[in-house]
């Protein structure tokens, strides 16, 4: 014989089935989070593909607009703030430029022209955490994480003047 259901009998299970829905989906949200995976890009992770194709996440570890203008204020303010960029040229060879762009590796014959910016413009931006650095190659300014001399960010001519 079947039993009938009652109302009561259908909402206690019909409740225990969106609980166990929204159990689930907070489980899986905290797994993805206790991973480094975020849905929302602006304060979470940022998905990229590195010079050889393979996909991996990191921080956004970009030049704020802060310091950006604190930086075109400095360049417009000081006329050789890297003496060595006029030896080297306003620019470097176009093959050696086109090297210079996000989640690259920058080459050992590149790291080799990285300048340090000076110590004066490097206290008035935002400090960055210590494996990353701000240097100066050719006319242009990257972020660069130290210990894989992969570009972050990068502002290009920010040394030609207008």
């Amino acid at each position: 014989m079947t039993e009938q259901k009652t109302p009561v009998k259908m909402i206690r299970n019909l409740l225990g089935i969106v609980l166990f829905i929204a159990l689930m989906s907070f489980s899986a949200r905290s797994q993805d989070q206790s991973n480094g995976v975020s849905g929302n890009h602006s304060q979470g992770l940022l998905e990229n593909t590195d010079d050889h194709g393979n996909t991996w996440n990191h921080d956004p570890i970009v030049f704020s607009r802060r310091d950006l203008k604190i930086i075109r204020d400095y360049c417009q303010t000081h006329s050789t703030p890297w003496p060595e960029a006029g030896e080297q040229g306003s620019s470097l060879p176009p093959r050696q430029r086109q090297q210079l762009k996000r989640n690259r590796t920058l080459s050992v014959v590149l790291e080799k022209s990285l300048r340090d910016l000076p110590e004066e413009l490097e206290r008035l931006l935002t400090p960055l955490d210590p494996v990353y650095r701000r240097v100066v190659i050719g006319s242009d300014m990257l972020i660069v994480e130290t210990h894989s001399q992969r570009i972050t960010d990068i502002i290009h001519l920010v040394l030609n003047k207008p």
